[in-house]
């Protein structure tokens, strides 16, 4: 007798089902959480007020955490977590509201590594210089330098790798400052390695434009110390149609932003904005490219984007300058890139951008984005492709020399174990998902 089995069709099918109600219940489960989270917060902001903490029902607290299903209030603070993965710590710290941060910590909150990265970045924001002994730092806790990365960081946040160093340093999450002047150097040393056009030409514009304004904002961990005078020279530059680079910056988050003079017209600018990470929207990760006013790149837009986290301003803040730049009229171009898969935006972000830069001066030679059809975006992809492998392959090739010269250092042990346990772990390949995956003019 024949043996009977289920069409591939339906064990597909069933597999898909099974598969999609894993999804939903995963995806119910988190909004549940973030949704417990929000009522804690409007609890504990009631708890902060003298005269609402008088209105509390003792029920309350009790209440939400049963329907939360969590037993007491210490594990709530330390497993629930919000649609970015963070606790109710992080989520403070992030947002820089230090009396919230004192009082979850107070309710038995306590730092994690993602605690710890966060406390030392949101710490040297304006808000955390000002907040003085507020809150206790995590338990041996080791300030991060102003301009320097550690090493887990130096080849985690280009490598994508995610390790936690001896002396708790997380290899992801960095400040402004040092990760900028990481990028500054990378595009330099590609630049002058290349030899033809017009690689050769359009790096060696892109690498002037960050060192450019590397040198003008003067970071320190996450203040820009050359403003006000910085947004000045760097408005000056794109008022002269120069190709310049903009490190810009919200709470906690960092995203890419140039701009590209219009061939032919001085009064137009390319403004190109990158973010897949933070605020963006479903199905908006990535790069969007701009045609702006150039007057309207003032000195004090600069200052202001430049300065987002030290100043505490949201995405939306940050956002709101760049609509009004824009007019909030259509992109010219939009290169579609996968969301953050690592938690690098300083790094991911600002060499995201540089795809688009390269876009726009391709599309200068072209006549403009009239003009730029699929192959000539697919060109500009490989060559963008290119720098990033490069990059890629040199951060390895140091990190064995760095193990070569030091083979018992821990740090670096577990970087190397770390990319060699991952997927496709060859120089040239690293990161696929790093790599935009469609263009399209709107």
């Amino acid at each position: 007798m024949p043996e009977l089995s289920a069409p591939k069709s339906t064990i597909i099918s069933q597999s898909e089902m099974a598969e999609d109600k894993l999804k939903e219940a995963s995806q119910k489960a988190k909004m549940n959480e973030e949704r417990f989270i929000q009522e804690l917060f409007l609890f504990l902001q009631k708890m902060l007020d003298p005269k609402l903490k008088q209105e509390i029902d003792p029920k309350e607290l009790p209440d939400l955490l049963e329907k939360g299903g969590y037993q007491d209030l210490p594990t709530a603070l330390n497993s629930a977590k919000n649609a970015r993965g963070q606790t109710p710590l992080v989520q403070a710290l992030q947002n820089q509201d230090f009396p919230m941060a004192r009082v979850l910590l107070d309710f038995g909150a306590e730092y994690d590594s993602l605690a710890r990265e966060e406390y030392d970045i949101a710490i040297r924001s304006e808000r955390g210089r000002k907040s003085g002994d507020l809150i206790t730092p995590p338990k041996d806790y080791i300030q991060s330098e102003p301009e320097k990365l550690h090493t887990v960081k130096e080849f985690g946040l280009i490598l994508g790798l995610e390790i936690t160093s001896v002396d708790g340093t997380s290899s992801q999450r960095a400040h402004v400052g040092p990760t900028y002047q990481l990028m500054t150097d990378a595009v330099k040393d590609y630049g002058q390695g290349r030899t033809e056009d017009p690689a050769k030409g359009d790096f060696k514009q892109i690498s002037e434009a960050f060192a450019f304004a590397n040198k003008a904002a003067k970071y320190q961990y996450s203040t820009p110390e050359g403003s006000p005078e910085a947004g000045k020279e760097l408005s000056q530059r794109i008022q002269e149609g120069k190709v310049t680079s903009v490190p810009i910056n919200c709470t906690g988050h960092a995203m890419g932003l140039s701009f590209v003079p219009v061939e032919g017209n001085p009064d137009k600018t390319y403004l190109v904005f990158t973010n897949r990470g933070e605020g963006a929207r479903r199905g908006e990760h990535g790069t969007r490219i701009y045609e702006v006013d150039t007057k309207d790149i003032t000195p004090d837009f600069i200052n202001n984007v430049m300065s987002g986290h030290d100043k505490g301003h949201s995405h939306a803040q940050v956002m709101k300058q760049i609509d009004q730049v824009t007019q909030n009229k259509a992109p010219v171009c939009i290169i579609e890139q996968k969301p953050q898969k690592y938690d690098n935006c300083t790094v991911a972000n600002t060499r995201a951008n540089i795809h688009g830069v390269l876009l726009c001066q391709e599309a200068n030679r072209k006549g403009g984005f009239k003009n730029v059809d699929q192959k000539t975006k697919e060109e500009v992809k490989g060559r963008y492709k290119e720098f990033t492998d490069d990059m890629r392959s040199k951060k390895v090739q140091q990190l064995d020399k760095a193990l070569e010269k030091n083979p018992e250092d821990p740090d670096l042990k577990a970087l190397k174990k770390a990319y060699m346990d991952k997927p496709k772990s060859k120089p040239a390949v690293v990161e696929k998902s790093e790599e935009s995956i469609n263009m399209r003019s709107p």
